[in-house]
């Protein structure tokens, strides 16, 4: 059975995996969690980790050379989110480590939240609601619709 070590902080275990997912990990691996509620440094890392084939790496855990040259029997480094500039990319292969990272599994939520924060700027709902929360009277304005309207789209 191969050794997992997970590097999310204890406080983002919960929104990341849940305990189905840590239970059908378990299930087929042996798995080591970040006793910490921070991110571990790389040398902390490095000897936690220690005899691992596998990292699942919270989004800020850093790849750096010294990680792969500390842990002999690692196969893969696996990022859960997309962006993968904190990892050394060429170490890892040298040291003959997969490196992987999350599908773009968040492009449906992403073009939720748009629509959600077009709607709220069209008509200034998001600008009411705090007016309210505060105690104050929100200044009435008109509001925009967004049928008959042009959105671009940059990136």
């Amino acid at each position: 059975m191969p050794t997992v070590f997970v590097t999310h902080p204890q406080d983002k275990l919960d929104l990341y995996f849940g305990e189905r997912a840590t239970r059908a990990l378990q299930a087929v691996a042996e798995v080591r969690f970040n006793p910490e509620a921070r991110e571990l440094s790389t040398a902390e890392l490095a000897q936690a980790a220690q005899d691992c084939e596998l990292l699942i790496a919270y989004r800020q855990t850093p790849g750096p050379a010294a990680l792969f040259d500390a842990l002999p029997r690692l196969a893969a480094f696996v990022r859960c989110a997309m962006d993968i500039r904190t990892v050394d990319v060429d170490a890892a292969g040298a040291h003959g480590v997969l490196v992987t990272r999350a599908s773009a599994g968040f492009v449906p939520a992403v073009a939720e939240w748009i629509l959600g924060v077009m709607i709220d700027l069209g008509r200034g709902i998001g600008r009411y609601a705090q007016a309210y929360r505060e105690g104050g009277n929100p200044e009435p304005a008109m509001g925009r619709q967004l049928r008959g309207s042009t959105l671009g789209v940059i990136g």
